[in-house]
């Protein structure tokens, strides 16, 4: 989505100082669901893709990962053909023009389901949060948000904070944030926004809550050069492959790279241009039928795995492993 007049981005010569390129590796949709309830997304712990994960990284142990997390993970099964239903029908004449409150309406078509089944601050989850605040303290993983619920009641379903206006998208804002201290989890002060739903008042919401920066743009298909922007995913017109200012002080930082879509070769254009490669990816590889193709899988791992040990081979010295966090303080304070 384009709502983005102006910004300032760095340029080739952001990191010249310090590395020749960056690279950072996000993984999205943590919660502590385990495959016993549905899907494994982080709650099989070391058993599961965790243990795929810190596998990948005993082998590179400059590397690290930022793992964003949904708090109060939702998931509400739908019926079948909701979504053309509420695009078609329910928006269009019974809410938008009969006025009928759309939450009396979803009532009828929303399948109920406890609200609070991942919220990570409960004790059951105590031993999972645990786990994973190790890991930050060696470390490995940085912690961003991920939303608060991953969920909204309209299509699309994922794309929580796309049609919030301000107090709400700061409510869950700050809400995630107390959500990850009540766990005992270290936050980096990042967002990534589910379903790359977005728009202003979110960015106003994020800054006045003093996020560091955002994970909020994606493309993977724009072929990479020095002035090449972004048209696939979240937020349009910004830089394909340099973080940006998106408003005031937050950090947008691209993700330009996908797990199981891309090649070596859209590495060596990113680096030719000292740009910051965005791996992009989500911890589970399919949800609950929905084939996602860039999760944590051991094929996806050997492949990640090459990309490093040709990072490691031709740019021995020159290559900045970090978390988002890392680089969106690095942007901000070469910038100001």
């Amino acid at each position: 989505m384009s709502f983005i007049s102006g910004f300032t981005s760095a340029n080739k010569e952001w990191a010249q100082h310090d590395a020749r390129s960056f690279l950072v590796i996000g993984l999205d949709d943590i919660h502590p669901e385990s495959l016993s309830n549905g899907c494994d997304c982080g709650g099989d712990l070391d058993r599961g893709v965790l243990g795929l994960l810190l596998n990948f990284l005993g082998k590179h142990p400059q590397v690290k990962v930022t793992l964003f997390i949904t708090p109060n993970w939702i998931y509400k099964p739908q019926i079948y053909g909701l979504g053309f239903v509420q695009d078609k029908f329910i928006h269009s004449w019974i809410v938008n023009s009969l006025r009928i409150p759309e939450k009396l309406i979803l009532r009828a078509f929303v399948r109920p389901l406890e609200y609070n089944s991942y919220l990570i601050s409960h004790e059951k989850y105590s031993n999972w949060c645990a786990y994973l605040q190790k890991l930050v303290s060696q470390g490995r993983i940085a912690i961003g948000i991920h939303g608060l619920y991953h969920f909204q009641a309209r299509p699309s379903y994922s794309s929580e904070f796309l049609y919030l206006g301000y107090d709400k998208a700061r409510e869950r804002l700050k809400l995630a944030k107390k959500l990850l201290i009540e766990a005992g989890l270290s936050f980096e002060g990042g967002f990534s926004p589910p379903g790359w739903g977005i728009n202003k008042a979110v960015l106003q919401g994020l800054a006045d809550e003093n996020y560091l920066y955002i994970a909020g743009s994606a493309d993977f298909k724009t072929h990479v050069t020095e002035d090449a922007i972004i048209n696939e995913a979240g937020i349009h017109n910004v830089s394909l492959i340099y973080p940006c200012f998106i408003y005031r002080t937050l950090v947008n930082i691209p993700r330009n790279w996908s797990i199981g879509r891309n090649n070596l070769k859209r590495i060596k254009d990113i680096i030719r241009h000292n740009g910051l490669i965005g791996i992009h990816g989500h911890i589970e590889n399919e949800y609950r039928g929905t084939l996602l193709g860039n999760g944590v899988t051991p094929e996806n791992m050997s492949k990640l795995e090459e990309v490093v040990d040709y990072l490691e081979v031709e740019y021995p010295d020159e290559i900045w492993y970090a978390t988002f966090g890392e680089v969106a303080s690095y942007f901000l304070k070469s910038s100001l």
